[in-house]
């Protein structure tokens, strides 16, 4: 009986584990594409920083 109740408790454990990593990689995750976004905005406002600049007239470019 002991062993069955000790085999309960290390696999409740190994699921509160499993459940910390998971939250913890969905943490990850939501950080990481956060970040791609604000990388994204800034890359989009440079680049049309760039083209407002641009004359499509002169022909040095």
């Amino acid at each position: 009986m002991k062993k069955r109740k000790a085999k309960r408790i290390e696999s409740t454990v190994d699921i509160k584990h499993q459940i910390d990593k998971l939250v913890s990689d969905s943490e990850k995750m939501k950080t990481e594409a956060v970040l791609n976004l604000i990388a994204k905005m800034i890359t989009d406002m440079i680049l049309r920083e760039l083209n407002e600049d641009k004359d499509p007239l002169n022909d040095d470019y």
